[in-house]
């Protein structure tokens, strides 16, 4: 049996005070910290026990908010050993008895729980006889310690902005210890540590520490939580896996019906073409030839389900057997062999090999964030994170915001892939301001202004929706919510480890999304039209691009004002502006509506598409006999491309058009990719001076040619002639796929 003694009187280290062998004094250095005291304590009754820990009510310690006699800061011990988990009896000595110790402060009502008794004395230890302290020793905590901190825990208003950041970068780092088993935090002393110094700094505060008891979540909650997400996903993988094999049965029917007689594929295509060739529909050969590639598509589409099938339904089998055995484990509570963080989270390593240039503006940045977010973004710290701190002076308002923009945050965005933006850069979360008065609103306004593709992740505590609603106005991307306190305190148990596991990954899909292709093509979509604007004339600008000859007089020659390069960039940012509604809806959101994106993708293409008109139009108006709505390249009609206009580039972009008109509801025909190669090629002809004839190889020479160049539902010849055309010429060739 042992006994410790924790006082700050030094003349105590050298009395036995109650004569025992195995009796400990600890003195407490007035420079000493609480915790710190409690930690030492844990140490030293660690091992040999039992134990019976005597605690002086009145010690003096470091901590500003106990240093006063009248703050007990031995009751305040006691909390903070229960909460580090020592459980040994607790005698607190003190002058008053238990009960008026709880009426000078409910909130200390842990004194009456089993394992605490009061000694209304001094150090005059000779009730305490040996079998006494025997007894004492038998009696520990073995309480729920929850209702003893609900009795005193106040969320501290004056201070929830600072609450909400050190919180949510603990629930942060505390899912991703389960998702990499390695995470790399240096303290002041440069080693490593389980959470950010700000964090680690933070609990050790007694509220801090009954917080995380009260409202956090353990180790093993995540466990669970992270086996019910694998459960859920596998599940989902095995019901598609039903639906796509019940599909394929009926595509497979359905063609099987449609073949007829014929048993193989072979035969399949065999019999259609002798179909083909004994009716004949009106001497049309092309649509006979149209009507033998439908039968080809179709046979394939039977082979590729006939294939498909072979395989699917032993997939489903072993996803069957694998969803069984992970909920044996989980009603086992074999939680160890089935977590393996390192075997592949696919969106962090898909992010790390992106490596993406990332900049991050947060007043809270070095209390934790910008550690954090360099772990889960790069497993470590990276120079590519680069991480602004304003001052509360430099933000303060609108004005000085926008001074600390052009003077500190400017420079670094034509450099950077994403960029992650706090709402609040200084103290306004008690402030009554309008969304777009915050002062990260104020930045976001700014930047999306001079910046329009680089996208913006605006990281929160607010989950209000009108600041969601406004934000996307002011030109957000995204928006991701820290994990506040008062969130943590309204979920059950089970419940909290299931939301921070869901916020962790809602964060990490946001990077590999806002880093991934599309963004980085809205990027570059940006950055070449921001150079369009910077130059003084472009090429085309002066172009006549009619035949007087050929025209007769029928052009009349008209003048524009200055702003004519105004007209086609204003064109160009309205795009940019589609095309990122189109990226929240379809990549943010994952909106699956294929017909829904061909029809939002096509009119893009026709909007954007509109510039080719505004540039052949600047000098003329009217109507040629030669040319059907001044057609641009000419027609197969009457003359050929030369007689005409000459601009191939620009006919071919037009031809994007038509396809987009005819076909905005197939999505197999307006993709993104489709898209991509029209914005590439139409800012392409924008910005290369190209005025010369291609060579007659890559021209449609034939009317059966153009006309399944132009109306065929299939895109790739149209894209084959299209980039064969920006092959032909060394400057539409290095400018094009270095887009």
């Amino acid at each position: 049996m042992n006994v410790l003694v924790i006082d700050d009187r030094p003349e105590l280290q050298t009395l036995k005070l109650l004569g025992l062998p195995n009796e400990q004094v600890f003195v407490l250095d007035k420079q000493q910290s609480l915790y710190d005291a409690a930690q030492e304590a844990r140490r030293r009754t660690n091992v040999n026990g039992p134990w019976v820990i005597f605690i002086n009510l009145f010690l003096s310690c470091a901590d500003e908010e106990f240093q006063y006699l009248q703050k007990q800061a031995g009751i305040a011990l006691l909390k903070y050993l229960r909460l580090l988990n020592v459980v040994h009896h607790v005698v607190l000595v003190s002058p008053y008895s238990a009960l008026q110790l709880i009426r000078q402060q409910p909130g200390n009502f842990i004194i009456s729980s089993k394992g605490v008794s009061v000694t209304e004395c001094s150090y005059n230890f000779d009730e305490f006889t040996y079998g006494k302290l025997k007894q004492l020793a038998g009696d520990t905590f073995d309480s729920n310690l929850k209702p003893y901190i609900l009795a005193e825990i106040r969320l501290p208003e004056d201070e929830r902005h600072n609450w909400a950041n050190w919180w949510g970068v603990k629930q942060l780092c505390d899912v991703h210890r389960r998702v990499d088993p390695h995470p790399k935090f240096e303290t002041a002393n440069s080693e490593l540590s389980l959470y950010p110094a700000a964090v680690t700094s933070q609990l050790r505060n007694l509220a801090s520490l009954q917080a995380v008891k009260l409202y956090g979540h353990s180790f093993e909650d995540l466990d669970r939580a992270i086996l019910d997400s694998l459960i859920n996903q596998k599940k989902r993988e095995f019901k598609d896996s039903e639906i796509r094999i019940e599909y394929l049965k009926g595509q497979k029917q359905l063609t099987q019906n449609w073949r007829k007689k014929p048993k193989t594929i072979v035969d399949f295509i065999s019999y259609w073409k002798a179909v083909i060739q004994q009716n004949v529909v009106d001497g049309n050969n092309e649509y006979n030839a149209e009507l033998f590639s439908q039968i080809k598509d179709k046979a394939k589409e039977l082979e590729d389900a006939e294939n498909e099938l072979k395989h699917l339904p032993e997939k489903t089998h072993d996803l069957g057997k694998e969803i069984s055995a992970l909920e044996d484990k989980k009603s086992k509570d074999a939680l160890s062999d089935i977590i393996r963080p390192e075997s592949g989270m696919p969106i962090i390593h898909e992010v790390r090999n992106r490596n993406p240039k990332i900049l991050f503006i947060d007043d809270q940045a070095e209390d934790g964030w910008s550690e954090i977010f360099q772990n889960m973004i790069y497993g470590r710290r990276d120079e590519k994170f680069v991480p602004l701190i304003p001052r509360p002076f430099e933000v303060e308002t609108p004005e000085r915001t926008s001074l600390y923009y052009k003077s500190n945050v400017r420079r670094y965005l034509p450099d950077v892939d994403l960029v992650l933006l706090d709402l609040r850069l200084h103290q306004e979360a008690g402030m009554r301001l309008d969304i777009e008065n915050y002062s990260g609103a104020v930045l976001l306004e700014m930047l999306r202004r001079d910046f329009p593709g680089i996208p913006v992740l605006m990281t929160t505590a607010s989950n209000k929706v009108w600041t969601y609603e406004k934000l996307l106005q002011l030109g957000m991307d995204a928006y991701w919510i820290k994990e506040a306190l008062d969130v943590s305190s309204s979920l059950g148990r089970e419940e909290k480890a299931t939301w921070s596991l869901s916020n962790y990954w809602i964060f990490c899909n946001l990077i590999k999304k806002l880093t991934g292709n599309e963004y980085d093509f809205l990027k570059r979509f940006s950055q070449r039209t921001m150079q369009l604007k910077s130059a003084k004339t472009p090429w085309w600008a002066n172009v006549k691009w009619y035949n007087p000859e050929l025209f007769q007089n029928q052009i009349e020659i008209i003048e524009r004002d200055g702003f004519y390069l105004s007209d086609v960039t204003a064109v160009l940012d309205y795009g940019i502006l589609l095309y990122r509604e189109w990226l929240r809806l379809f990549v943010i959101f994952e909106i699956s509506d294929p017909m829904h994106s061909s029809r939002l993708l096509a009119n893009l293409i026709n909007t954007l598409s509109g510039i080719i008109e505004i540039v052949h139009r600047k000098f003329e108006k009217g109507v040629s006999k030669y040319c059907d709505n001044q057609e641009i390249g000419g027609t197969f009609k009457e003359e050929s491309f030369e007689a005409c206009r000459g601009d191939y580039l620009a006919f071919y972009l037009l031809e994007f058009r038509n396809r987009a008109s005819h076909y905005c509801s197939e999505p197999h025909v307006i993709d993104h990719d489709f898209f991509k190669i029209f914005v590439k090629g139409l800012l392409t002809w924008l910005t290369v001076d190209f005025q010369q004839m291609p060579p007659s190889s890559i021209r449609a020479t034939t009317w059966a040619e153009w006309n399944e160049i132009r109306w065929g539902e299939d895109k790739t010849k149209l894209l084959m002639k299209f980039e064969t055309l920006v092959e032909s010429n060394k400057k539409l060739r290095d400018y094009y796929w270095n887009f």
